[in-house]
Order: C-alpha cells, then structure tokens, then sequence
C-alpha cells in the first residue's frame, strides 16, 4: 500500500496454532517498510490504552463459530486514560521490518476451550522524510492499514501445562531487559492465575526504583484473581505501603469490594493517611453498608482540610442515603470553592436533579443554588427516592 511515496505492508498474525484456555495470547502487529522512502511513527509499550479512541490504538474482536461475539472485558471503564504515554519513535528506512506484541486477554476473556474467529485492525499514521525541510512531516504522509482474519483454537489445560505456559513470563519478571519484563507483568495480572499468587504478591510490594506500573497492575491482578489470599495482599499493600500512588490504589481495590472485613482495617489507616490516600479512602467508605463509616463521613465532612471534605462528600454520595442531603445542601456555604462545586456534583447524581453552578463559584453563586436546592428538597423530600449510584463513581 502506498501514500505519498510511503510504502508499507502491515498485518496481524498468531505466533501459535492453538493456545491453552487461561494463557497469555499474543497476536503480533507487524509493519514493513516497502518503499523507497524512510519514514517513522509513534512507539510506545504495547498494552491496552484506557481510551479506545485514540489514534494509534489496534483493535481486536474474537467470535465463536457460530457467529456469537466475545464482549469487551474492558468495555466498562470508569477512570478512562485521556491518551497514551509515548515512549519514542521508530524510523524504518527502506527494507526494514518492525513488530510488536499485543496481548489479546486484554480485550477478550475466552472462558471454554473450542475454535474462534479473530479480526484484528489497526490505522496507524506514518510521517514520510521531508528532503527540502530535511525533516519529518508533521502530518501523517500515509495511513498504514491492517485488516487480518485469522482462526483461534483454544484447549483445555491438563495437568500442569497452565502452569508450565507460564513459565517463561515468570522467569522473565528478573529479566534485565525493560521491554520483556513489562510484557512479563502485563501477562502474569491480565490472566492472574492461584498459582501466580506469590509472584503478584511480590511485584505488589516490589521496592526496586522505578517499579510503581509493576506495583499498580500487580494490584489490579490481584483483584482479578480474587481469592482470599489475594485480597489479604492487597490488604498489606494498603497497610505498608510508603508509596502514595501504590497505597492510594489497594485502598481503592478494597473499597470498591465492599466487603465488611475489611473497614476496620481502611478506617486505621485512615489518620495517618497522606491527602491522596485520605481522598480516596473516604470516597470509598461509601461503598460500606455500616455505621462507622457512616460516622467517619459525618465527622470529616466537617474537617478543616477541603481535601477531607471533598472526600467526605464523595463518600456520601456514593453511600446513597436521602438522610445525607440537607448535609450536602449545607456544604454549598463551605469557605472552599473545589467543596461547594463538589456539593452540588454530589447532589445532582444522588437526586438527578441539576442546579448549575460556574466552575469557580463565587459565595453569592454558590448561596443561590443552595436557596434551589432547599426550596427544590422542601418540595419533593417527602415523596423523593434516592435515585441508584452509577457504575462509574469518581468525581
């Protein structure tokens, strides 16, 4: 294919003819430079971008025989990526070949073994070299295109072939070479199995420079696996951790799971928590059915630091209960500008009524609205019913 004097071929292809059921599965983009011209495009690592939107993203679909299509295990995304980190840029002078590997599990969970059909895309833009400039072009002087259809057949594992499929990755966790030990990550948390306990307790409280990516997506491989011992590592990184980012997410994994047993243990790392952490603990007290956090949510709703009373509201909301709005409608008189528009955020989910509010509300705008929304809450507290949180909570 050809644009502009660019010249390319590029395609999908499967390194194996059948693959276990569990297995990381890499389907391998390959691009080749067939023209006469160099020319380059963005590189980064190959795993999936929160936004599917973007430019340079592949897209995978995977059906069975009888036409039924796999759904997306990514489809519901609540804290969307708003682009792609990009590492570099490759240049492909006339003859030469580049290849990535991407890994399918990201985009479909194939739960029986049996035979599929996958369609993998790709428009990837390409800058041709400039000779009178003696530069790149800034727009795309083609659009590399792959379009490939290929057959999938998926076993059921016996014995231990699972654990020996996964060998390699696990080896390669040491490996010196960045490129293989993150794609070793992304395929040990993406198809977390019981016996891969150990290694995604290990990169979860992994200390080495550098390793906070390593410590987040083992912690979202921990989730996944979902076993008690499992929950029970994150439960430590939420306890230990001196990172603030890794912390900050084991509180989220917990909260987001709800399960009592674990409160007790949210609530005392609570007082000493940085603010990110306080933040996000507080906002996810909400998801807990009891008392103590309701009691907390109160108590912080009324702190001195905005960033507790952000959280505080948050927490509330997402606990859903008609009791929290004249507390709410009181906050829209908070002294912080971020609180009160937090307030009114708050209040327009847990009612599905809208009040506007400016982006940096003054004290006059922000009385206003609560005079409509205590006028709007005499009117219809009576006959009102909370309306359901969504799935996507963050503010």
């Amino acid at each position: 294919m050809r644009g502009q004097s660019v010249g390319y071929t590029a395609r999908f292809y499967l390194e194996e003819e059948s693959y276990l059921q569990g297995e990381p599965i890499f389907c391998v983009f390959e691009i080749k430079n067939e023209g006469p011209r160099i020319f380059q495009f963005s590189y980064r690592i190959p795993s999936r971008a929160a936004n599917p939107a973007l430019e340079l993203e592949p897209h995978f679909t995977v059906e069975t025989e009888s036409g039924e299509r796999l759904a997306d295990v990514q489809a519901q995304r609540c804290r969307a990526a708003e682009g792609s980190v990009i590492y570099g840029l490759v240049r492909l002078s006339p003859g030469q070949t580049h290849r990535e590997r991407w890994l399918l599990n990201e985009w479909v969970d194939i739960g029986k073994a049996g035979a599929y059909r996958l369609r993998a895309e790709r428009r990837l833009p390409l800058r041709g070299f400039d000779k009178a400039h003696e530069e790149f072009s800034d727009q795309p002087s083609a659009y590399a295109r792959a379009l490939s259809e290929m057959t999938l057949e998926v076993k059921a594992p016996q014995g231990a072939e699972l654990e020996q499929a996964f060998r390699p990755y696990r080896r390669a966790l040491a490996d010196r070479d960045e490129a293989r030990r993150l794609e070793a990550v992304l395929a040990l948390t993406t198809s977390p199995q019981p016996f891969l306990l150990e290694d995604l307790a290990g990169l979860a409280q992994r200390s080495r420079a550098g390793a906070r990516e390593e410590r987040l997506r083992a912690l979202d491989g921990l989730a996944r696996l979902g076993t008690p011992p499992a929950w029970q590592a994150i439960a430590q990184v939420a306890q230990k951790s001196t990172d603030e980012a890794t912390q900050s997410r084991a509180v989220q994994l917990l909260a987001e799971k709800g399960d009592p047993d674990f409160l007790g243990l949210l609530l005392k790392v609570l007082p000493d928590a940085t603010d990110r952490v306080r933040a996000e603990l507080l906002q996810g007290l909400g998801s807990f059915v009891d008392g103590r956090a309701a009691e907390v949510l109160f108590e912080r709703l009324h702190g001195e630091n905005p960033v507790d009373r952000v959280g505080a509201l948050l927490g509330l909301r997402n606990m859903g209960r008609k009791e929290t709005i004249p507390s709410m409608i009181a906050m829209l008189y908070d002294p912080s500008f971020r609180v009160r528009q937090v307030a009114n955020f708050s209040l327009a989910e847990l009612t599905g009524k809208k009040i506007s509010l400016p982006a940096r509300a003054t004290k006059e705008d922000s009385q206003k609205a609560a005079q409509q929304w205590r006028a709007w809450w005499q009117e219809n507290n009576a006959q009102f019913t909370v309306r359901p949180p969504g799935e996507c909570r963050s503010y």
